[in-house]
């Protein structure tokens, strides 16, 4: 076996071992490091691979010996090819091509990532092999069986998350995975090709085995308690069965079959509809409670509805890849900030087909879908008939096709990924088995095909051939150099800028990490943003220097470049508004003029986003502009009246604006909309309370606090001092002495106060 057949072998066996690895020194440490060294592995196979087909003789021996053989394309092959196309072709035709193209650190699945894993499918069906396994070729029945093996690893660490080291443990749930959704949706892959390996089984030692990683697994899968991925299972099951009753020989089994369907659903409604079943099984109601009425489901019902929306826009190419969030601002529903500030920002609809639809159109989607109709096609095809086996002589054992189990397995997989991709979208994790799982189809439908053999030219062209494998090594360098290493080194930044506790530190990796190139540079300027808010509201930020000037500085230059290129694009606007208002309130006011200009952009982008509406209030106020702080606050009010923030900001507005007694009625309806208080701003509505002289509210509301912290001396002296004022000099005296019974050294204090109100007189 030649060096080159070596590199790539070991190549693909390693491309499996991904989801084991954790790039601690990158941005989104559990998906973007492992995703970039996926298309590292990839390109460097695909050189060696062209390579060698340079370097092999232009007379193919029929013995096989060289590179993998060249398979005539079938329909899924030619599907794909469709499906990749189609997305290049609408990411130039969309609204922001470079992030269609190149994706973000926060997803990594640009289109630059989808052709990698086109290149991964279409080495696959040259290098695994169902026949005898040659020198250059992997068995097929290895390769699964790696992959189920890597699938249980990744299960054991999500069940027993401390074996990891403490750094790639995730607070998501999803062990090694990161998010306990991509998790799920990975293990429904990596159930199937358990039981595929299962079946593929010849001894029982070995059934044993996988029968236990298959429990390793959908254990993890359910601890997950993801839905739709769930929900996948359950239709993968029913399936299956259905498409046994079709395909196996004899009534009674057919009948039998029939049976364990009816059984199977209405058990499913029968605990769905059972109070005392669920009350003392939660898992059970967990697990067949699909609401779309409360929670997470509204909101994937309203993320889907301004899909949608979006495909009524474009229906044909769509906005092009990895667009969503434009058409999530331009339709923003103001409802989705009932639920909470995070669930005001959507990348993706959460739906893979929709998200198909809007990225590349009706066309990307009917293609993404053709994919899976072709691979059942064929899956269907052979159940019921073998067409030209391979002759038995020819091969180490009879294969003629898979088994009509295995066949069912396949099926019932990619409809139960499917089905769950209908409540979720793709990563890099379950990519990998998803192509995998296509490529067992082709090749399997291609057996009986004779390989296709290069006839003998008269000239070989030696120099040429030369020149081009030369070409090919630059080529390689020069890829894993800028659109590798150089993402890696910037996202290096990006992570060092993200642990960073000190604002200085912090202030010289933003610095590097704005040396990005574009596009790079404009994804790190957003969440660089976002961290330089929370420094401002921790409290770290005191006075700039030069150099953290200089960095702040770049950071809204580099936003509002984003935001001229791509004006669509709210967030560039909201974050470099953010931005601004730190730098007025720690530089300059003047920089409070340049925030309201960047927001009012994005208010026309999003007129409904309260986001930009709460942070123009915040502009104003520091602007000492009440008149306009009043009238953005009633927008907000008025875009959706039922959350209850809107009316906390309109209170705001309307104290500081003088009219006190109004601002307090706007603020206790926010309340009662479900707004909550921190303390501080609890304590300070009490001490407006306290001005209108309204103490038997700021009397209750102080002894509700006590009730948490009945230990607290600050808020006992406040409580003493309105008992005080309000006549109650029982209560008072009582207060105060509490107050010096947990704080001895207020004694003198104390005893001033009892003088001053006179609480020992009758």
């Amino acid at each position: 076996m030649s060096k080159t057949n070596k590199i790539i072998q070991y190549g693909l066996y390693l491309i499996l071992f991904l989801p084991l690895f954790f790039t601690n020194f990158t941005f989104f440490p559990w998906h973007y490091g492992k995703t970039v060294i996926f298309q590292i592995v990839v390109e460097i196979l695909v050189i060696a691979y062209l390579w060698q087909i340079l370097s092999f003789p232009r007379k193919r021996e029929s013995s096989g010996q060289g590179v993998g053989f060249f398979q005539k394309l079938n329909w899924l092959d030619w599907s794909i090819i469709a499906f990749l196309a189609i997305l290049i072709i609408t990411a130039f035709t969309g609204a922001n091509p470079a992030n269609s193209f190149w994706g973000n650190q926060a997803r990594a699945n640009g289109i630059f990532t989808w052709l990698h894993f086109g290149a991964f499918y279409f080495l696959l069906i040259n290098f695994l092999s169902f026949d005898r396994v040659e020198s250059f070729k992997i068995s097929y029945r290895l390769y699964v069986a790696v992959a189920a093996i890597v699938g249980s690893i990744v299960s054991l660490t999500a069940l027993l998350p401390g074996i990891l080291p403490a750094g790639w443990q995730s607070l998501a749930g999803g062990g090694i995975i990161g998010n306990r959704a991509f998790l799920a949706g990975y293990l429904i892959l990596v159930l199937g090709l358990i039981i595929y390996s299962f079946f593929l089984a010849s001894h029982k030692w070995q059934k044993i085995l996988w029968l236990a990683g298959f429990v390793l697994a959908l254990t993890a899968l359910v601890q997950t308690g993801i839905r739709g991925a769930i929900l996948g299972v359950g239709a993968g099951i029913l399936s299956s069965i259905v498409i046994l009753i079709f395909v196996l020989p004899g009534k009674k089994l057919k009948i039998s079959l029939a049976a364990l369907l009816f059984i199977f659903a209405a058990g499913f409604f029968i605990v769905r509809r059972s109070p005392s079943f669920t009350e003392r099984f939660p898992l059970a109601y967990a697990l067949t409670n699909f609401s779309y009425t409360s929670g997470t489901g509204e909101t994937r019902l309203m993320a889907w509805q301004e899909a949608l929306q979006g495909l009524r826009d474009k229906p044909v190419l769509g906005w092009g890849w990895g667009n969503y969030e434009i058409i999530f601002n331009k339709y923003f529903n103001p409802q989705f900030l009932k639920y909470s500030f995070a669930e005001t920002v959507w990348d993706k609809p959460h739906n893979w087909v929709l998200e198909i639809a809007d990225s590349a159109g009706l066309v990307g989607a009917i293609s993404y879908l053709a994919i899976f109709a072709t691979a059942l096609y064929y899956l269907f095809r052979k159940c019921h008939s073998e067409r030209s086996p391979v002759k038995r002589d020819e091969v180490e054992e009879s294969i003629s096709g898979l088994e009509t189990t295995q066949r069912v397995i396949l099926s019932a997989t990619l409809i139960a990924y499917f089905v769950q991709d209908l409540f979720l979208f793709e990563t890099t994790n379950g990519l990998i088995l998803w192509f995998l799982i296509l490529a067992l189809i082709s090749i399997q439908s291609k057996l009986s095909l004779q390989p296709m053999v290069v006839k003998e030219n008269q000239k070989e062209h030696k120099a040429i051939k030369k020149i081009i494998r030369y070409s090919l090594f630059f080529v390689l360098c020069f890829s894993l150099i800028r659109f590798n290493y150089v993402p890696l080194k910037y996202s290096y930044y990006m992570r060092q800028a993200e642990r960073s506790r000190d604002f200085n530190n912090w202030a010289v990796n933003a610095g590097r990490a704005l040396s990005a190139p574009a596009p790079l540079v404009f994804e790190n300027a957003i969440f660089l943003a976002q961290q330089l808010t929370q420094f401002d509201k921790a409290g770290a930020i005191n006075n700039m220097d030069e150099e953290q000037k200089s960095v702040a500085l770049s950071l809204v230059s580099v936003l509002e470049n984003a935001a001229k290129k791509y004006p669509d694009n709210l967030s560039f606007l909201v974050w470099a508004g953010q931005s601004y208002l730190v730098l007025g309130e720690k530089l300059d006011s003047k920089y409070f003029i340049e925030a309201e200009r960047v927001l009012l952009l994005a208010h026309e982008v999003s007129p409904q986003k309260q986001e930009v509406l709460f942070t123009l209030v915040r502009v104003y106020f520091s602007k000492k502009d009440f008149v306009r702080a009043l009238k953005i606050s009633q927008e907000a009010v008025a875009v959706a009246p039922d959350i209850g923030i809107s009316h906390w900001f309109l209170g705001l507005a309307q104290i500081v604006g003088g009219d006190r007694p109004k601002g307090l009625e706007s603020i206790e309806k926010a309340v009662k909309l479900g707004h909550g208080l921190t303390a501080d701003q609890k304590l300070y509505i009490l001490d407006l309370y306290a001005l209108e002289r309204n103490y038997s509210k700021v009397i209750e509301e102080y002894n509700k606090l006590l009730e948490s912290n009945p230990e607290n001396v600050n808020w006992l002296i406040k409580l003493a001092a309105i008992y005080a004022e309000s006549g109650d000099k029982g209560a008072a005296l009582e207060t105060t002495r509490r107050a010096v019974g947990l704080f001895p050294p207020l004694k003198a204090e104390a005893e001033k106060f009892i003088k001053q109100y006179k609480l020992l007189e009758k």
